[in-house]
This record gives C-alpha cells, structure tokens and sequence, in this order.
C-alpha cells in the first residue's frame, strides 16, 4: 500500500511556483507540483515554452525527493525545438 498524499503540501508548492508562470495572453497563471516516486519529465508544450524563453545553454533536470536525473541540455529533451518565429 502506497503512503497517504499530502494534498495540502502540493496544493501549497504548486500556489507558490504559481509566482512564476508565463501567461502574457490569459493572464492565468498555473503552478504544479508532483509526488512523484520517479522523475517526472516536462510535457512537450513546457519542453517548448523552455526552449523558447529560456536561455539556450539551459539545462533541466528530474528531482524527487529520492531521486535525481543527470542535467539533460534543452536540445536533447525537445529536439528540432522551434526557437524563434522570423
């Protein structure tokens, strides 16, 4: 049997990354936490709005409270990103 989920800790990490969400067209900002017992990777709409805003030599990484991946570089995690629309 898996441990009880603490509902209100994630409720409270997801409000506080809420801070930082990029909305410039709804304004609605989103904040997400995970109690993940592996690494949980970006989707690939947030694989691309990191390749988009983000400097180019970023690097992403997969924590748990456990666990930790190596750093991937953007390009490895959404190959062929678009970067910018000229």
């Amino acid at each position: 049997m898996s441990a009880a989920i603490d509902w209100a800790k994630l409720a409270a990490a997801a409000w506080q990354v809420r801070a930082n969400a990029y909305a410039p067209y709804s304004g609605f900002a989103v904040g997400a936490a995970t109690d993940a017992a592996t690494p949980t990777w970006p989707c690939g709409q947030c694989r691309q709005k990191l390749a988009e805003l983000a400097a180019h030599e970023c690097r992403v990484m997969a924590v748990t409270r456990d666990t930790k991946t190596p750093p991937f570089e953007l390009a490895e995690l959404l190959p062929g990103a678009l970067r910018e629309l000229t």
